[in-house]
């Protein structure tokens, strides 16, 4: 096996895991936690739920966070327990086996390891890693196999700070009734919008709008460090007068792509029937099948066909650049629809199917 192959296998792995693919081991040889909710980094009378992670690893020098290593996923022991409405000052048993990557934690080898605890409270680590308000516990040594760890969630991860906010940009959130309704619990949709240099003297006219969809990954914050070079383009006649609105695909699993989904929900319908209405009461936009257009890249591109495909009356055209596969008949390579099924890691000349490039190489399924 080459070393691209198997780093291969095992960022694929490690992600399956993040997505509740798991290794299951005997109850009785289990490893055991003690975690504990610190009164202080929650309100008088509040509960956290979420999911709680804990991340075991024999690095030797002092950690003040635990991660996966994308290199070597190997090197990080991780465990997943759905949370439920914890209260301050209560403690709670985790059998760290039930769910583990790379391997139940009672079959690591013995010996000192470093061992934290974080509480993803959106459940979207998977996706960009700790965010604003995930609680985390302090990382503590401990010797494996050996007696019940304590840990307690005594930190809060912080906002991240946000750059001066350009005069043309505005940070746009709407709560959704159609995805608040789907998921039981307040969703919220966000988009950045950069107005034209004139907007605030044209009074009365009206202006079309693009939607952008950034690739998995981005989210609408990224546009607002080049709002004033939009700007700056559109006084020179560069870029038409418009109003650009980026909107945000993020989910906890990754990109909902605005698709309607019986796992994300209807993201797709609660954007041209409640959000876009909404930023159209807003701003003065021409609001007309003829004044909405679409763009995005990658995974954006794909959002981007799709909207202009499932609402051909809403928009009145798109350009998608580089979208994900399109088309399951060129799915990265394999054809899905063939019968028989195509190999999905190797071509009729048996050369493997590329995945993805890394440090100018290559990188397959295999």
């Amino acid at each position: 096996m080459s070393k691209n192959t198997g780093l291969s296998r095992r960022l694929i792995a490690i992600s399956l895991f993040l997505f509740s693919v798991a290794s299951f081991a005997n109850a009785a040889d289990a490893v055991r936690f003690k975690v504990k909710l610190d009164p202080s980094v929650v309100a008088r009378g509040e509960t956290v739920s979420g999911r709680l992670l804990i991340f075991m690893t024999r690095e030797t020098k002092p950690l003040e966070r635990i991660d996966p290593d994308l290199t070597d996923p190997d090197a990080v022991w991780i465990s997943g327990t759905e949370i439920t409405n914890l209260e301050p000052g209560k403690t709670i048993d985790i059998d760290a086996d039930t769910l583990a990557f790379p391997a139940a934690f009672s079959k690591a080898p013995e010996g000192t390891y470093q061992i934290m605890a974080l509480l993803g409270r959106d459940h979207s680590y998977t996706y960009g890693g700790p965010g604003a308000g995930d609680l985390l516990s302090v990382v503590v040594k401990a010797k494996m196999p050996g007696d019940e760890t304590g840990l307690t969630l005594s930190k809060i991860n912080p906002e991240r700070a946000m750059a001066p906010m350009a005069a043309n940009a505005r940070l746009i959130e709407f709560e959704s009734p159609m995805l608040s309704a789907f998921w039981g619990r307040p969703v919220k949709m966000q988009a950045s919008v950069i107005l034209p240099p004139g907007y605030a003297a044209a009074k009365t006219q009206r202006y079309p709008a693009v939607y952008s969809v950034s690739g998995y990954g981005g989210t609408h914050l990224g546009a607002l460090r080049g709002a004033e070079n939009v700007a700056k383009s559109m006084r020179e006649g560069k870029l038409p007068e418009m109003i650009y609105v980026h909107l945000n695909a993020h989910c906890p699993l990754g990109h909902h792509v605005f698709a309607d989904s019986a796992n994300n929900g209807p993201w797709g319908t609660a954007l041209t029937n409640e959000f876009i209405p909404y930023i159209e009461s807003q701003f003065r936009m021409d609001a007309r099948p003829s004044g909405r257009f679409l763009t995005g890249h990658s995974s954006g591109g794909w959002t981007t066909l799709w909207l202009m495909i499932t609402h051909p009356d809403f928009f009145g055209g798109t350009w998608s650049t580089s979208p994900d596969p399109a088309d399951f008949r060129g799915f990265t390579g394999p054809d899905l629809t063939a019968y028989p099924p195509n190999n999905f890691y190797r071509d009729t000349a048996g050369k493997s199917y590329p995945l993805v490039r890394m440090d100018k190489e290559l990188m397959s399924l295999e």
